[in-house]
């Protein structure tokens, strides 16, 4: 209970208008949303949840395994998206997700502590991170769910430790069939620090080692197999569907990370900030999950219980789990402030390798967060007071040293939307359902034809959206190729007049090519350009209606086969 109300009071600002405000300062949410009314949408249709044409031109279909499409969150959603929509299921999956992460580290934490205080901290610690808050605020549901590491650590290390039984093996397999379906980057990052950790169980302690090490690998072979059962086809969709043989990366793994005196100096985003921190951080050239401040009396806390606790094995591994963490959030190379060294850090090897080198180094930061939730908790519960001294005054103090330069300056803030009325009035079944709509302003302006699209129940297909897919020459882009009609409106968006000497016959043969049977220009910079560009290709005025510049088309003969473009015949003017 007090974890969702710490969740709800950083949300806040989206509750007054759920259904018409995303908690987020990032246009990413919107793709999340975006992503959640799709999975719905696929499950009451009957349509494949993990690969989509809904933002592409026709014969381009979008591998959502590559796009963080988190099929089990939206799943497990689905009944709010179709009762009430993706926005408001976005906002109660972000609220969940904070809240979910702080409560699952507080269970696990409790199997190590004996005091209830002790592991309530450090589930604020995990769940309540900086580097949580700051992804809520970039729209990041498939990073903020981070819920299930905490039980995939303590089924880890049950596993390769023999405790738990014959069914531990098979908890840990579905747990990390389960995390892969919300986010196989952190899977990625578990599996990367889990066989650190496994390793150092495994030999550790007294005994034969040769047996030990033998017993815990027949046990983790039986997690891989279940694992591997339960994602055997979202894992082939991935590997041989849609965007598997993309080339080229989004992401800057130099720019995408930590530096070292962001560790200990706060960014705005914290409330106990030092004058002048704040805009020294401000400057350095990072992305959202660059945020990896832990603070200084928590980084003391994970050296201290590392040193001082070392002979508990939970606490050791844990601490070591927050420096490896920490190095490898870093990325290949040592950043100082704003500045780049020439120091190489473990991640310039990572980078090369499959997989870990299309990965964002700064988001194996919520593994630093765990340890260091870990060592506090386990600090705290040490202090606790006891008959021979009943002072609660050191765990007391110690826990806010550490959980106050964690506190967020503001909410997380508020993204309020305004859909034209038209998609969500009858006028909209004009547009045969499943068909597609030119609805502008295209993606590369902004992402409002995606938001309306999740508003009118995704009734019509879009041929551009901000999804991971082919661009030009096959490498990956957030948009797809620009053609005649999305470079005329591009250009019309930014006040040009130029626009109106794009040949109309190219724009004409475009939408004869998709088989649009709409083109919707909604409110956008310099609308009015961008409806007489529309209007002199269509040879026809537009119907005003709901806020919006509509053109209903004639249908065309497809002529389409199988692996090419759809064809179609001259467009008929109305």
């Amino acid at each position: 209970m007090v974890y969702g109300g710490f969740a709800l009071v950083l949300t806040r600002g989206a509750w007054h208008a759920p259904q018409s405000s995303l908690a987020c300062s990032n246009a990413d949410c919107i793709q999340a949303a975006w992503l959640l009314q799709w999975v719905a949408f696929a499950v009451a249709h009957l349509r494949d949840p993990l690969v989509t044409t809904y933002l592409s031109p026709p014969g381009h279909p979008i591998g959502l395994m590559w796009n963080d499409a988190a099929p089990l969150l939206g799943l497990l959603l689905t009944p709010i998206t179709l009762a009430f929509g993706g926005l408001l299921s976005y906002n109660l999956g972000i609220t969940a997700a904070l809240a979910l992460s702080a409560w699952s580290a507080f269970l696990v934490l409790g199997e190590v502590t004996r005091h209830r205080p002790a592991a309530f901290a450090g589930g604020v610690v995990f769940g309540f991170s900086p580097w949580a808050v700051g992804e809520a605020m970039g729209g990041h549901l498939f990073l903020v769910s981070a819920f299930l590491l905490p039980p995939l650590f303590l089924a880890l290390v049950r596993v390769v430790t023999g405790a738990g039984g014959r069914r531990q093996p098979v908890l840990l397999g579905l747990l990390a069939a389960a995390q892969f379906l919300i986010s196989a980057e952190l899977l990625a990052d578990w599996l990367l620090l889990g066989t650190l950790v496994a390793g150092g169980l495994a030999i550790a302690g007294r005994g034969r080692i040769p047996g030990r090490v033998a017993g815990s690998l027949r046990r983790l072979g039986l997690a891989a197999a279940v694992f591997l059962v339960v994602v055997a086809v979202p894992l082939v969709v991935a590997a041989l569907g849609p965007g598997h043989a993309l080339h080229g990366r989004l992401e800057n793994p130099s720019r995408d990370a930590g530096n070292l005196l962001g560790l200990i100096l706060p960014r705005v985003q914290q409330l106990l900030a030092p004058p002048g921190a704040p805009y020294v951080t401000a400057a350095w050239d990072s992305f959202w999950g660059g945020n990896i401040y832990l603070g200084l009396p928590l980084l003391v806390v994970v050296g201290w219980a590392g040193w001082r606790l070392r002979s508990d094995p939970w606490v050791r591994g844990a601490a070591a789990l927050s420096a490896a963490a920490i190095v490898l959030a870093m990325g290949p190379m040592l950043r100082v402030g704003g500045h780049a060294t020439t120091i190489p850090l473990p991640w310039a090897v990572l980078v090369h390798l499959p997989v870990y080198g299309l990965m964002v180094p700064a988001r194996i930061t919520p593994f630093a967060f765990l340890g260091a939730a870990v060592c506090l908790a386990a600090l705290v519960d040490r202090l606790w007071p006891t008959a021979a001294d009943p002072r609660l005054t050191r765990p007391a103090a110690l826990a806010a040293a550490c959980l106050l330069p964690l506190v967020p300056a503001a909410p997380i803030t508020t993204w309020v939307f305004a859909t034209p009325s038209y998609f969500t009035s009858a006028a909209l079944r004009a547009i045969p359902a499943d068909s597609l709509a030119a609805v502008a302003p295209p993606g590369p302006v902004n992402l409002d034809a995606m938001l309306w699209q999740i508003e009118a129940g995704l009734r019509f297909r879009l041929p551009w959206g901000y999804a991971i897919q082919q661009g030009s020459g096959g490498v990956r882009a957030a948009f797809a190729p620009a053609g005649p009609l999305e470079t005329a409106l591009m250009v019309a968006a930014r006040g040009q007049r130029r626009a109106l000497t794009i040949p109309a016959p190219a724009i004409r043969k475009q939408l004869a090519a998709w088989g649009a049977r709409a083109v919707v220009v909604g409110p956008m910079p310099h609308r009015q350009l961008a409806v007489a560009l529309v209007a002199r290709a269509l040879g026809t005025p537009p119907r005003r209606v709901g806020g919006v510049a509509v053109w209903i088309l004639g249908a065309t003969r497809r002529l389409a086969s199988r692996g090419q473009r759809a064809r179609a015949q001259a467009l008929p003017r109305r």
